[in-house]
Order: C-alpha cells, then structure tokens, then sequence
C-alpha cells in the first residue's frame, strides 16, 4: 500500500473582533492574527490595506529581498514577504494599523498566504474589515508675536490680526467652528491690575482671524502674562 502525501492548505486564524475599529491618526495594534500549516514551515504572506498602512512587530527572519517582494514591514499599504510561519506569527502579533491622516470610515485589512508546497501549493484568503472611528481634531491657530511691548499710559491699543491661521484641526470639521465668535476663545490674564477698567485684554473675532485689544492702566508697569486657547463645538 502506497499512501501518497496531500498537501494541507495553509489557514489564517483571528479571534478577535468582528470589525476592526481603531480611531483616526492613533495606532492600533492588532492581535489574534496567527498563521498555521501543518506540512510547510515556511509561507508566503501578502496583507494590503486602502487607507492606512501596517507596521509588524518584528521582521526578524523575514525576507523582503526577492523579485515579487512588496514593502519593508513598516509603514506599508501594501507587503509581501516569506518566512517561517513562527517568525511570521511574531510579526504578526501587535501589528500596528494607522489609518491615513484625518481619515475615518471603512477600511479592508486583505490577507493571504502561500505555502509553494512541492506537491501542489495551496493559497488560503482572508478578508477583515476596519471602521476608522472619527476623532474630534485639535482646533489650531498662530499668533503673530509672542511678545508685545507697550509704553505705559498709551491708551487703547489694538494689534490687528494678532491671531491668524484659526483651522479646525481637519479641513472636514469646520462644522466645530461655525458661526466662532470670541466666546470661542479662553482668555486668561494674570497680574490684571496692568490694564484699565474696561481695558482687559479681549479678542475681535474676524473670520479666520482675531484681533487683541486692552487698554493700559495710567501710571502702572509691569509683565502680564496672557493665555489664549480655542475650544470647538466637538463632533
């Protein structure tokens, strides 16, 4: 009796989540991910996402220097590399996801895997869906000069344009600053005594601009040291 060998296929093995869901611009690291095979030790793995790109963990052992090699293991949309199926299962264990910049919706983690067994190579596919969940973006804005000089009993002063640049955080968030006024803003003065009664350091807001403006108290001199933030509406 002859008992002739049959090449087992090569399987992908994930216990994690249904659906993959990291938030925007944050790694993500993924486990449960594993390769097996039970008569080839070593396989060939292709992975490719559309709008992020994937980190392994470790590329000891692997090779990306043949003909049909795609990427390097880190940053890479798209990758393909042999080696053996422990290494590559390290490697595979908290591999990182980054979606694209300011990117959230629907991603495809597409996976498959090669055994170029000698009796009849087996290619086994998988398919794992990510939802890049969104991320309120840091509102952001520049200011003209960080310090400003005044001789005392100048009055009323006004720096125009002495904030610039106010963005959103995402060019698809301007939503969050809808309608901005200075009530947007958080201005914190310290040693107020500085400035005259009705005189504290405020903004005008104009567009995407504002401008400073206090008036100095008579006879008084000193440092003021004055905070601006901006603060959205959020998703």
């Amino acid at each position: 009796m002859n008992i002739t060998a049959v090449n087992d296929p090569p399987e992908i093995s994930f216990s994690g989540p249904d659906t993959i869901e990291p938030s925007e611009d944050v790694d993500y690291e993924i486990f449960s991910l594993a390769v097996s095979d039970e008569d080839s030790d070593d396989l060939e793995v292709y992975m490719k996402v559309v709008n992020g790109t994937l980190t392994l963990s470790s590329t000891n052992g692997l090779a990306f220097n043949y003909n049909e090699a795609i990427g390097d293991g880190a940053d890479d949309q798209e990758l393909k590399f042999t080696g053996n199926k422990s290494l590559i299962n390290d490697a595979l264990s908290g591999m990182i996801y980054l979606s694209n910049s300011d990117y959230h919706g629907t991603d495809t983690l597409i996976m498959s895997i090669e055994d170029h067994n000698e009796y009849s190579p087996h290619i086994t596919d998988s398919v794992f869906p990510i939802d890049v969940q969104e991320v309120n973006d840091s509102p952001t804005f520049s200011i003209l000069e960080s310090s400003i000089d005044q001789l005392e009993d100048s009055g009323p002063i006004q720096i125009d344009n002495f904030i610039t640049d106010i963005f959103p955080g995402a060019s698809d968030e301007w939503d969050q600053l809808e309608g901005i006024d200075p009530s947007f803003f958080t201005v914190t003065i310290g040693n107020s005594d500085l400035f005259a009664e009705g005189g504290l350091p405020s903004l005008v807001v104009d567009g995407t601009s504002a401008h400073l403006a206090f008036a100095a108290a008579d006879n008084l001199h000193g440092i003021s040291l004055i905070t601006v933030s901006l603060t959205d509406l959020g998703p």
